[in-house]
């Protein structure tokens, strides 16, 4: 029986200029997708697609390889909801953060506060100066902050590199909740991903 990965490109680092050279997780999805070949396509949400670009060039060969039946699982996982950026960027920072030392684990934590505070205003609407803000600096607003998740996302995948013997597993499981979440199968961020991680590590503050 063939498998995907089997007449897919092959995956691997970085950029490729077709697929003739192979590809990486993204630009292989902009080939599913009938789209220009690009890393960037417009089917995939853009923080989501950077989880999958950081996973694939972090992973070894036979990592990469384990990613390739969750390509189509990111075409046309790109919507407009504003909070799906803070609820990765919290799945993200609970599945490193046990993983992270140093200027690393602070630069995780503040991106988890953030995205949680982030999150929470979302949820509450309630704030009478978000009303009012024009359409333009709504925008503006969202740019900015997924500058910095797109920031948190890269040293999330780090971090999860230093577990050297489990870090493929690890940054396929991060991608695969992440595509739940961005494809509403996780609409929500619960309060126990803030604090625990799928393998039962405690990341929150309060609990180190």
């Amino acid at each position: 029986m063939s498998t995907a990965a089997d007449w897919l490109p092959s995956l691997s680092r970085g950029r490729h200029r077709d697929p003739r050279e192979g590809g990486c997780f993204m630009e292989v999805a902009s080939w599913l997708a009938d789209e220009p070949w690009s890393d960037h396509p417009s089917c995939t949400h853009p923080l989501l697609a950077q989880v999958a670009r950081e996973v694939n060039d972090h992973s070894t060969d036979a990592g990469r390889r384990a990613l390739a039946p969750m390509i189509p699982d990111v075409i046309g996982a790109n919507p407009a909801d504003p909070g799906v950026a803070p609820r990765l960027v919290l799945v993200c920072a609970a599945h490193a953060l046990p993983f992270a030392t140093g200027a690393l684990r602070h630069e995780l934590e503040w991106a988890r506060c953030r995205a949680a505070r982030r999150v929470a205003r979302m949820a509450g609407r309630r704030d009478v100066r978000t009303g009012r803000l024009t359409s333009w600096w709504r925008f503006r607003a969202e740019r900015d902050y997924l500058l910095d998740a797109t920031c948190a996302v890269d040293h999330a995948v780090c971090a999860l590199t230093r577990d050297r013997g489990r870090a493929d597993e690890r940054m396929r499981a991060l991608l695969a909740v992440c595509i739940r979440v961005v494809t509403g199968d996780l609409p929500r961020v619960s309060a126990a991903v803030l604090t625990e991680t799928p393998y039962g590590i405690q990341s929150s503050p309060s609990s180190r």
